[in-house]
């Protein structure tokens, strides 16, 4: 007789972390069916204003109190409105922006929906502004309190990852693109893959790769290109990344080929930190590859032929200056070539087998050259973490004709992914990894009512089997 298969297990089972057991059809196998219950046969009630959807926003804020965020908020916003007659003062403002985009909401407008949401109101004092409130106060943003947006993102960052300790720690930089709708400042066309022609704005992001959590973001207009301007921006976010780490851990940012740029190299490295750059493939180092090369086989295929290779080239761009002396640039030209087919095109530079190749550029001169390159791999992290961006939490949604408004809402946006992940963290630590949408299921879409009990109002919540309670 056979065995009857066993259930097989997955780590993408996520019920009893939302307070639910698994699937039990194999339990009911040969003893019942599963049926509908006809819809018409349940009585309908009475509307209850009590109930909310977002009962996780209490714990949410009663955690942004412990770590003192609304204290920040208001010596960091405080002097933007300062008439006696104001009702809603800056810091509120900005509060309530943290709350609407925890909550998934994309515009200013999107208020008007959360507005309708009984836990909503009582997070804000049951005043809730309105729409035109939130666009007219995005307008006040000035390039000061930007830049104190972009630290108050650093700050949280830093939070979330200074509690672990890392030999060696990553923080990883890219551009990307937002295509924009309707006549916005500073939107310009310029490189746009997908949206071609269409005006755009090009903001720069980084993340570091070990805790997932944003260092900061610059908004850039849309014919911006990546190169010696961003200068200033990369040696900010290498120097808050070295705060967030111990002293001894040796830091890499890597960057793709648009990092290919002496000044963005030279930055780095006098920041005391490792470049790690795919390099562009020019024709001065076309012609590097195509002499003979002490070629190192690193991996093979099933049959015994290469499948990957690797070679160190003597290969140095005049624009790097001398490779010794005083004030010279270390840089490391490592080649990879790949027999692989599917994933693009090959290169054609060796007729004998179809390569496709690529060249990293280090200033680790003592590391395992195949080492380095798949620790550069590892900076495709940073494409989901835009992609979650632009899905979950609606980067590329700008309404605003401001430029400066709509620079407020990216940082704003960047400052509450930080928080939520701080939150998890805090709340369900097994469950950090999880995507924006997921953490949204689980921390704040969870159902609940209020109830007016001993001149207390009391929230009674949905089951959650993951949360830890928070003291």
């Amino acid at each position: 007789m056979n065995k009857p298969l066993k259930a097989s297990f997955t780590h993408k089972v996520r019920r009893p972390a939302l307070g639910m057991r698994r699937a039990q059809g194999r339990r009911y196998q040969l003893i019942r069916k599963a049926r509908r219950p006809d819809p018409r046969k349940i009585r309908p009630g009475e509307p209850d204003p009590s109930l909310t959807r977002y009962g996780g926003l209490i714990d949410f804020g009663r955690y942004t109190r412990t770590i003192n965020v609304e204290q920040t908020l208001v010596h960091a916003f405080g002097d933007l409105k300062l008439s006696p007659w104001v009702v809603y003062p800056m810091p509120f403002v900005v509060r309530t922006f943290v709350d609407l985009y925890v909550l998934g909401g994309a515009r200013p407008f999107d208020i008007e929906h959360a507005a309708a949401d009984a836990g909503f109101r009582l997070v804000v004092g049951g005043l809730v502004p309105s729409v035109d409130v939130l666009y007219d106060d995005l307008r006040r943003f000035d390039e000061p309190h930007l830049l104190i947006i972009d630290q108050l993102v650093a700050d949280q960052g830093i939070a979330l990852t200074r509690c672990r300790r890392y030999k060696t720690a990553n923080l990883d930089i890219d551009p990307t693109v937002m295509p924009v709708f309707g006549k916005m400042e500073g939107a310009a066309v310029g490189y746009n893959p997908q949206f071609h022609g269409r005006p755009a704005y090009h903001p720069v992001v980084s993340r570091l790769a070990e805790s997932g959590a944003i260092l900061g973001g610059l908004m850039r207009v849309g014919n911006t290109t990546f190169g010696t301007a961003e200068v200033p921006f990369i040696r900010l976010q290498v120097q808050r990344a070295k705060a967030a780490f111990q002293d001894d851990t040796e830091l890499f940012v890597r960057i793709d080929s648009a990092g290919d740029c002496e000044a963005i190299m030279r930055g780095i490295y006098e920041e005391e930190a490792h470049f790690l750059i795919k390099a562009r493939i020019t024709e001065d180092l076309q012609k590097e590859l195509q002499r003979p090369q002490q070629w190192k086989t690193m991996e093979k295929d099933a049959d015994g032929k290469p499948e990957v290779q690797l070679a160190e080239l003597k290969f140095r761009r005049d624009v790097w200056g001398p490779a010794e002396g005083e004030g010279a640039l270390p840089v490391r030209v490592i080649a990879v070539r790949r027999n692989d087919r599917e994933r693009r095109s090959p290169s054609f530079l060796w007729p004998e087998m179809d390569w496709i190749v690529d060249v990293y550029l280090t200033s680790d001169l003592q590391g395992a050259a195949y080492d380095l390159v798949k620790r550069y791999d590892g900076r495709a992290g940073i494409e989901p973490l835009i992609a979650e961006g632009k899905i979950d939490w609606h980067l590329g949604a700008c309404s605003i004709d401001s430029f400066n408004a709509n620079a407020a809402q990216l940082s704003l946006k960047l400052l509450t992914y930080n928080l939520l992940h701080r939150y998890t963290e805090r709340v369900a630590p097994a469950q950090r990894k999880w995507r924006t949408s997921w953490l949204r299921r689980l921390l704040i879409d969870i159902p609940g009512r209020f109830v007016r009990s001993g001149r207390q109002t009391v929230l009674r919540l949905a089951p959650r089997g993951a949360l830890i309670a928070l003291e």
